[in-house]
């Protein structure tokens, strides 16, 4: 596949660390993503400052 990159990907990045409120004993985080293709699947890798690992897979088609 290929891996979302360059200016667009920037400004995601940059608005999501942005976005970042405490809830409860949490933090949550949420941005806007670039446009995507119609179809495909889009993986998310998550790093925790820890260091643990978690990841998603999701069908654009599911999402449109």
């Amino acid at each position: 596949g290929e891996v979302l990159a360059g200016s667009a990907f920037e400004r995601f990045h940059e608005s999501f660390l942005a976005s970042r409120a405490a809830v409860g004993d949490t933090l949550h985080y949420a941005a806007v993503l670039p446009a995507l293709p119609a179809r495909g699947w889009m993986q998310v890798l998550v790093r925790t400052i820890s260091g643990r690992i978690g990841s998603m897979t999701v069908d654009l088609e599911d999402v449109r």
